[in-house]
């Protein structure tokens, strides 16, 4: 059964893109309106520098999505890279994208990052519920034609968890809580470990050191700003 799930993030992308793209992960590496031969990351930056876009720290830079079909499908590395392919040309026709499909766990799954800004107009990349629900529903539908089983997303989980809770598992922790989110349990623990490594180790570097610094600066600005506001209309 197909499952796709995604975050948008607000760090830059390179870490991820290095991350899905390592030689002892990826069996197969594709890109969507980006130079094969060129940096990903660089042409995802200079993307951003000609709409004067992605300066902020505050600012959505990407967006990660996994996929993953069920193991019963017997899904081989080169259908699953297919698949993901032909998912990111429907739901990003016009956007910048780095499919890599991985081989490293016991369930072949595939990887897409997509460039927050417009390559063509500049716009940035705006993801609703409902969009993110149609999104799914299309990754079922395309899953169908290759013969793979649906995902009943909409199903509710009988166990929800905190948005606060599912940070606690991204840093490698365990709930203490039942789930509050809607998303099954299996769902969120896949994705948040799939990108556990990536969050890592980019916040180890300098530049993701740089930026967690940047971002407890601005946040400790507004928190100032909002004392002195309140001071001012009492």
């Amino acid at each position: 059964m197909p499952l796709f799930k995604g975050l948008s993030s607000k760090s830059t992308p390179r870490k991820a893109i290095d991350y899905i793209t390592r030689e002892d992960k990826a069996a197969f590496i594709s890109v969507r309106n980006l130079f094969d031969d060129e940096d990903y990351a660089e042409q995802f930056a200079d993307t951003m520098r000609r709409f004067g876009k992605g300066k902020k720290f505050d600012e959505r830079k990407y967006y990660h999505f996994k996929l993953s079909c069920a193991r019963k499908d017997n899904v081989s590395p080169k259908q699953a890279h297919l698949y993901a392919k032909e998912l990111a040309a429907i739901l990003f026709p016009d956007d910048e994208c780095v499919i890599a499909t991985h081989t490293d766990t016991k369930t072949v799954h595939s990887h897409i990052i997509v460039n927050a800004v417009n390559p063509i107009m500049g716009k940035k990349l705006r993801i609703t519920e409902s969009d993110y629900t149609k999104m799914k529903d299309e990754a079922n539908r395309l899953g169908s034609e290759f013969g793979y089983t649906k995902t009943d997303f909409r199903k509710k989980a009988q166990n929800k968890r905190t948005t606060e809770e599912s940070h606690i598992i991204l840093k490698g922790g365990s709930s203490w809580k039942k789930n509050t989110t809607g998303i099954p349990d299996f769902e969120i623990d896949s994705l948040a470990r799939a990108l556990l490594p990536a969050i890592q180790a980019y916040f180890a570097t300098e530049e993701g050191q740089r930026e967690f610094a940047a971002w407890q600066a601005e946040r400790q600005q507004r928190q100032l700003n909002k004392k002195l506001n309140n001071k001012e209309s009492r």
